[in-house]
């Protein structure tokens, strides 16, 4: 005679499919944010320095100047906003997996406050794709980190 499944057992077995469907989507968002940076960015050759990318990539403000004078910040619109917003996702999804990303902003939070790091770290790890890309090497935490 079988034994029938208690509601406890149920629940396991659906928990266990449920992690498998995130796992999944985990993936699936990690590799939609790839695909979007790529199409977004189109040729890295186009920009000459990583200043540029940046300012493209909405990661750094404009700057108003004269002369020598700085008058202030200008523009905080222009630029690409689907390449800040995928910045922004996958340094989300990076601090998920690294201990080093977090008690760095952490650092950063103590200093500038918590949407300021994260915009300062999202601006360094767009930088990072910049060089990756005009390079073609892989990512390497221990130089992502090795300034900071």
């Amino acid at each position: 005679m079988e034994q029938a499944e208690t509601p406890f057992q149920e629940n396991l077995s659906r928990v266990d499919e449920l992690r498998t469907e995130l796992d999944k989507a985990y993936e699936f968002a990690k590799a939609g944010l790839a695909m979007t940076i790529f199409y977004e960015i189109e040729d890295i050759g186009r920009f000459a320095r990583g200043q540029q990318f940046a300012s493209y990539a909405r990661l750094v403000k404009g700057q108003k100047s004269s002369a020598v004078k700085r008058l202030g910040t200008q523009s905080a619109k222009m630029g690409n906003r689907h390449l800040k917003w995928a910045f922004s996702e996958a340094l989300v999804l990076y601090m998920r997996e690294s201990e080093r990303a977090k008690k760095y902003v952490a650092r950063l939070e103590a200093k500038h406050g918590k949407g300021k790091a994260i915009s300062i770290l999202s601006a360094k790890i767009g930088r990072a794709i910049y060089f990756m890309l005009r390079r073609r090497e892989a990512f390497d935490e221990e130089r992502f980190f090795a300034a900071a």
